[in-house]
């Protein structure tokens, strides 16, 4: 008896444990097979009616049987109640997904707040200068990368998970020497640029020999880099030292015009300088950059590639459109100049005859090498070897 006071137990816990599987009558069927196995060696050692404990553990099988069958309806009452939520949800999604962005941005805020430096803030004699420089700011390009979860390798942004984009654009900026500029810059313009809701990618072109600075091979570069990977609609080539200051200024491009995005800027008070032409920021359809041939190679050291553009545009049936409303307002770095990036004393006599090199000085006359591509999770950077113009090899040449 003392032996069958120790089995049962363990009989019945069998039972329990397997209560969760049993769903129909072959399993319940399995396991009483089973069970009626040790009812004959419990009847064989005498110590009590196996009959009576069969009964039991069959009793206890209806009752777990039925329990199991009643709550497995349930949950699989709730389990469709709950898919058919989840499908419904989805097609919403799938719904919201297929339809374009609203045209305008519904997470826009207005006025951006650059914090920054006082050392490099024009404006910084209207402030107060006594307070210490900030201390780890800007932003390394890894607390950028955290700052924006959504960004994809390459500096890559994908869009807003429930639209679709109206717009597809590469952002390419021209650069050498100026990391703490480029912080500055990154970590602005992907606010901006989510904001409005714009698939995207951010291109720096970096010029990594020790010749005189050349912008405009590099923005070439990078325009050709850009469309050998994706199809994007707009293409807008920006100076690293200026950031918008509002996020209703529109980075986008139009077929009817050139954009200068940029020609209001603290250094200049807000006030457009003719001689600006298209620098700080221009916005381009492929076709509009293609049809001007990109900008000319040929402008070595500071000045005159953004003035040539205009020639350029000019020649063509596209116009240059700048907007006026009262927010389109940029704020630039103040900088030493760069010892690499003299003024280029031979650039007026280029702008002279920049209509009739046209044709021949471009993008199908891009020469560059490049050295590598690096991409990291704020931008992707080339690392480009310029060469030198052919004018600039006669002059020195010259005896």
């Amino acid at each position: 008896m003392g032996l069958m006071m120790i089995f049962v137990p363990y009989l019945f816990q069998y039972c329990l444990v397997k209560r969760s599987t049993i769903q129909n009558d072959y399993k319940r069927e399995c396991l009483s097979r089973k069970i009626k196995e040790w009812v004959q060696v419990i009847r064989k050692q005498g110590f009590v009616d196996g009959a009576q404990v069969f009964k039991i553990v069959l009793d206890c099988l209806d009752v777990a049987i039925k329990r199991d069958t009643a709550i497995g309806t349930l949950c699989g009452n709730v389990q469709n109640i709950t898919e058919k939520k989840e499908t419904k949800m989805e097609k919403v999604n799938e719904k919201k997904k297929q339809e374009m962005c609203p045209t305008i941005s519904p997470l826009l805020k207005g006025p951006i707040s650059i914090l920054i430096n006082p050392e490099l803030d024009y404006n910084a004699k209207e402030t107060n200068t006594s307070k210490p420089p900030l201390q780890n700011w800007p932003p390394t390009l890894e607390e950028v990368a955290v700052h924006y979860k959504d960004l994809e390798l390459g500096g890559s942004y994908a869009g807003p998970r429930d639209c679709v984009c109206r717009s597809s654009v590469a952002v390419i900026v021209p650069f050498r020497d100026r990391e703490m500029h480029l912080r500055f810059f990154l970590y602005y313009i992907h606010q901006l640029l989510q904001r409005q809701q714009l698939c995207y990618v951010i291109i720096v072109a970096e010029q990594v020999d020790s010749k005189s600075f050349n912008k405009g091979q590099l923005m070439n570069s990078a325009f050709v880099y850009a469309n050998r990977s994706t199809n994007f609609d707009c293409f807008i080539f920006h100076g690293v030292d200026v950031v918008a200051q509002d996020d209703r200024i529109p980075y986008a491009c139009s077929s009817d015009h050139v954009y200068h995005i940029a020609p209001y800027i603290d250094k200049y008070n807000y006030k457009w300088d003719g001689n600006l032409t298209v620098g700080g920021a221009v916005a381009f359809t492929k076709e509009q950059f293609t049809v001007v041939n990109g900008f000319s190679n040929e402008y070595v050291g500071w000045g005159g590639e953004d003035d040539d553009m205009k020639v350029r545009i000019n020649s063509t049936k596209n116009a240059i459109s700048r907007l006026k409303e009262n927010y389109i307002r940029f704020k630039m770095f103040k900088h030493n100049s760069d010892k690499g990036n003299p003024k280029n004393p031979h650039r007026k006599d280029r702008l002279r005859v920049a209509h009739d090199r046209m044709k021949e000085d471009g993008l199908n006359s891009l020469n560059t090498s490049s050295v590598d591509v690096i991409k990291y999770m704020t931008h992707t950077r080339l690392k480009l070897k310029t060469f030198m113009p052919k004018y600039v090899l006669e002059v020195l040449n010259r005896p």
